[in-house]
C-alpha cells in the first residue's frame, strides 16, 4: 500500500474520523501532513462512545495517554479531550501537524517536474515545496478546491 500513496496531504483535524484515517495511512508507510487552521482545540461537545470505539481507542493507547478515559461506567469523552489524544498518537507516529495553517488552493504539476502542491496561508516553507499525491480534506460544506 505505501508505493500507492507514498505522501498523504491532510486538511483540517477538527475531524476526528480524518485523524483516524492519518493513523491508518501512516501505519502503512504513507508520509502524512495534516494542516488544521486552528490554533488550539476549543470544542466543549460530548460524544457517546460505542463500544467498539473504546477498544480502538484504548488499543491505540487512549488509556494511557488521558487517564480519565472511560473510567468506571463512563463510556463518553469531550471532543477537546478526544482531538488531543488522537493528535498525541499521531504524532507518535511521524505524522506532521502544521498550524495554524489555511488551505487556500490546490496547484496542479508543472512543466518543471513539480508536482502537486497547496497554497496555503499563511506562507509555510515546508507546505509550498510539500509535493503530495493524495489529498483528503474534512472540511464539512466548506470545501476549498472546484469540482466538490
Amino acid at each position: 500500500m505505501s508505493a500507492i500513496f507514498p505522501q498523504c496531504h491532510f486538511w483540517r483535524i477538527n475531524s476526528n474520523r480524518l485523524c483516524r484515517t492519518a493513523i491508518e495511512t501512516q501505519m502503512m508507510g504513507a508520509s502524512t501532513v495534516i494542516l488544521e487552521r486552528r490554533d488550539s482545540y476549543t470544542r466543549n461537545n460530548v460524544l457517546k462512545l460505542w463500544k467498539f470505539l473504546i477498544t480502538d481507542l484504548k488499543s491505540l493507547g487512549a488509556k494511557k495517554l488521558y487517564g480519565l478515559f472511560c473510567t468506571g461506567n463512563i463510556n463518553h469523552i469531550g471532543i477537546k479531550n478526544l482531538q488531543l489524544i488522537l493528535s498525541k498518537v499521531v504524532l507518535f507516529l511521524g505524522v506532521r501537524i502544521v498550524t495554524p495553517c489555511k488551505f487556500v488552493e490546490l496547484i496542479e504539476p508543472d512543466e518543471q517536474g513539480r508536482g502537486w502542491r497547496a497554497k496555503v496561508e499563511p506562507a509555510n516553507e515546508f507546505i509550498d515545496n510539500y509535493e503530495f499525491k493524495c489529498l483528503i480534506i474534512a472540511a464539512g460544506k466548506k470545501v476549498p478546491i472546484e469540482g466538490k
